[in-house]
C-alpha cells in the first residue's frame, strides 16, 4: 500500500504504472492540475487513467460536503485538447480520451439524479504516436 497526500508527489518512479484507477476520488483533491500532472508522471507511455467521478450534470457532485473539486465531461478537455490546455498554466499532462461519457451507475443513482462522468484517458508521452491522429506537444 502507498499512503500519500495528493497532489504531493508519490514516492514512485516516473512511468511506473500501467493503469491508475480513480473511482470516487478526483472530486476529493483541491488542486486538479497538480493531481492530474502527478497521475500523468506516474503513468507509463500509453498507460490508462480510469476515472469515475460524480458529474455536475447531476446532484452528486455538490451534495457531498467532502467534495472540493467538480467535474463533467468538458472538464477533461483541458488534458486532452491542446486548444484548451493552453488556457491553464502548469498543465503538463497530455492524454487522449478513449472513453468520455456520463451515466448513472445504477437505478438508485438514476432515481436520485446522481450521474457520473466516466473518463478513460491514455497517457501520451514524448515520441509516442496518438491513436488515430497526431500527438500535440
Amino acid at each position: 500500500d502507498v499512503v500519500a497526500t495528493l497532489p504531493q508527489p508519490l514516492d514512485l518512479p516516473d512511468n511506473s504504472c500501467g493503469v491508475i484507477r480513480a473511482y470516487d476520488f478526483l472530486e476529493h483533491v483541491v488542486d486538479k492540475v497538480a493531481m492530474i500532472n502527478e497521475i500523468y508522471r506516474l503513468l507509463a507511455p500509453g498507460g490508462l487513467l480510469l476515472s469515475m467521478t460524480p458529474s455536475t450534470d447531476g446532484r452528486g457532485a455538490f451534495q457531498d460536503p467532502t467534495h472540493v473539486a467538480f467535474y463533467n465531461e468538458n472538464s477533461f478537455w483541458y488534458y486532452t485538447e491542446p486548444q484548451y490546455r493552453n488556457f491553464v498554466p502548469g498543465i503538463e499532462a497530455r492524454f487522449q480520451s478513449s472513453r468520455l461519457t456520463t451515466l448513472f451507475p445504477s437505478e438508485w443513482h438514476q432515481r436520485h439524479n446522481i450521474s457520473y462522468v466516466y473518463a478513460n484517458l491514455i497517457a501520451l508521452k514524448e515520441g509516442m504516436p496518438r491513436n488515430a491522429g497526431v500527438v500535440w506537444f
